[in-house]
């Protein structure tokens, strides 16, 4: 990842998704903004990995925050685990989700990981036992989750294996058997 500033001197957030309005980065941006202020060292950086129809507007908004040094649009990225990797706190700030497959990323990459509690979320996080969570359009709550999730997270490691258990590739494949094995048995139920 190419960047302006020395990674090795700061608390590198990161965000992945489209740049639409089911995700909110505008709050994630404005709490980010906040824990910027709060906790100014290390020297926080947001990076948002993504495009969408949302982009100009989000730019603008983060040059009207004063935040333009500190959030950097990184724009589609083909190589996501390296993003993670090079990250220190994966944020979330979505409004509605199905199952989040971003988050799945980022908690089996061993992130520490602050998000809203919407849709599909609770279940991959299990509550707050996977990661520091806020309801949806509250962004001072989600800055509190980032600082949960900055200086007091969970087990990164035993949470990435569990998830590797849960959603790797052979737990998904074994759910879909099992479900085309039910389904299969109920055809001829219904002949």
């Amino acid at each position: 990842m190419v960047t302006t500033w020395s990674m090795a001197d700061a608390r590198v957030f990161v965000m992945v998704g489209i740049f639409g309005p089911p995700k909110n980065h505008a709050g994630g941006i404005r709490a980010f903004g906040e824990f910027a202020k709060r906790h100014p060292a290390p020297e926080p950086h947001l990076v948002l990995a993504g495009q969408g129809p949302l982009e100009g507007e989000l730019r603008r908004f983060v040059g009207e925050l004063g935040l333009s040094a500190r959030v950097h649009f990184m724009g589609y990225r083909s190589d996501v685990p390296a993003v993670l990797a090079a990250s220190d706190v994966f944020v979330m700030s979505s409004t509605s989700e199905g199952t989040p497959g971003a988050l799945i990323e980022a908690l089996a990459a061993g992130l520490p990981v602050a998000c809203t509690a919407v849709g599909g979320v609770t279940d991959v996080t299990r509550g707050e036992a996977r990661a520091a969570l806020a309801p949806p359009w509250d962004d001072a709550a989600l800055c509190a989750a980032m600082e949960r999730a900055v200086f007091a997270p969970p087990e990164v490691r035993v949470i990435a294996r569990e998830i590797g258990e849960e959603y790797g590739v052979a737990a998904v494949a074994a759910k879909t058997m099992a479900l085309y094995e039910a389904l299969v048995g109920m055809k001829g139920v219904r002949e």
